[in-house]
Formats: C-alpha cells, sequence, structure tokens
C-alpha cells in the first residue's frame, strides 16, 4: 500500500502518541496497583492491564490511521513509549501520587466533617429524649 509523505507524517505521529498514551496508561496503572505480595493477584492484574492498554491503544490507532499496523508501526509506538518513560514519567507520576493524596485528604475531612455533624445530631437528639423521659418518670412519682 502506497501512501502519501503527509500520510506516513501523520501515521508516524500518532503511532508516537498511541507509545505516550500507552506509557501514561502505564503510569496510572503504577499508582492504582500499590504494593502486593500476592503473585497471583499481580499477574492477574498485569494481564487486565494490558489487555486495556491495548484496546485503549487499538480504539486510538483505529480512530486516527483506520487502525493500519505494519511493522515500523510497532516500532514507533515502542519509541514513544521509550520517550515518555525516559523523559516524563518521572513528573507525572510524582504529580499524580500528589493529587492521590490531595484526593484522600480531601476525603477523609470531607468524610470526619459528615459523620461529626451526624454524631452532633443523634447527641442533641437523644439528649432531648432522655430528658423527656426523666420529665415523664418525675410527673409520674408526683
Amino acid at each position: 500500500m502506497i501512501l502519501s509523505t503527509t500520510s506516513q507524517l501523520q501515521l508516524l505521529l500518532y503511532n508516537i502518541l498511541a507509545g505516550v498514551l500507552t506509557g501514561v496508561l502505564f503510569d496510572v496503572y503504577r499508582t492504582i496497583r500499590g504494593t502486593c505480595n500476592n503473585k497471583i493477584i499481580l499477574f492477574i492484574q498485569d494481564i487486565l492491564f494490558w489487555i486495556f492498554a491495548a484496546i485503549v491503544v487499538f480504539i486510538f490507532l483505529f480512530t486516527t490511521n483506520y487502525a493500519y499496523m505494519g511493522v515500523q508501526c510497532y516500532m514507533y509506538i515502542a519509541f514513544g513509549i521509550f520517550a515518555y518513560l525516559k523523559l516524563f514519567s518521572r513528573y507525572f507520576y510524582k504529580s499524580i501520587n500528589k493529587i492521590n493524596k490531595a484526593m484522600g485528604k480531601i476525603i477523609r475531612v470531607t468524610f470526619n466533617i459528615f459523620t461529626y455533624t451526624i454524631g452532633c445530631f443523634f447527641h442533641i437528639f437523644f439528649k432531648k429524649e432522655k430528658k423527656n423521659k426523666k420529665y415523664k418518670n418525675n410527673l409520674n412519682k408526683k
């Protein structure tokens, strides 16, 4: 299949972008995966991640260049992954971890405020119930 120069350049750029996309997905996966000591669970997680990454890359390539996959496409994708991992991965991974820590704090504080408010409401409600019972008991004694 003969492609024009602009089509070949687009193919090159889209395949490199597919590699960068795979690298970004891998960094997100690394943050989600965490530390697990069970090798079977890790193996299953890795297989599921690579299936997901392959589907995402296929959809990306299908929408951008009709999923034309020659030998050079795999080399461009590998180059995109390598370039991303060497140039940007460190910074992206650190920023994802900071965002995760911030989101964890926000969720924790929101949960604590919510439970404190509910606890105060129940405390006030049941405290009034106890006063009413004491008042009724005092009336019954008289």
